[in-house]
């Protein structure tokens, strides 16, 4: 891995790592109430209009399935992002501290 940075234990400030919970419960939140649609979607249909080589489980796997790539593309994205930010805004938290103090 090339591009993968390595260091010491990170200490960042709490209010910094509230704001970065805070970004990955909406994704989290998204993503659960997606999931809840998709299967409720399903198992509304329920068994008439499902053909005899389908079953309301195989449904749910295929959409399942569908949900877990795109939100890990979406988590992968967002991730990046966010680690980028919560590294500029705990280099600014140090930096404003270190001045502070002389």
């Amino acid at each position: 891995m090339k591009n993968q940075l390595t260091s010491n234990r990170l200490n960042v400030n709490a209010g910094i790592m509230r704001w970065y919970v805070k970004e990955l419960q909406k994704l989290t939140k998204e993503m659960t109430q997606e999931c809840r649609e998709r299967l409720a979607e399903i198992y509304k249909k329920g068994y008439p209009q499902i053909s005899f080589d389908e079953s309301i489980s195989s449904q749910a796997r295929i959409a399942l399935n569908q949900l877990q790539q795109k939100y890990g593309d979406k988590f992968s994205d967002k991730s990046k992002k966010l680690v980028e930010s919560l590294l500029k805004k705990t280099n600014s938290y140090f930096l404003i501290g270190r001045y502070d103090c002389g």
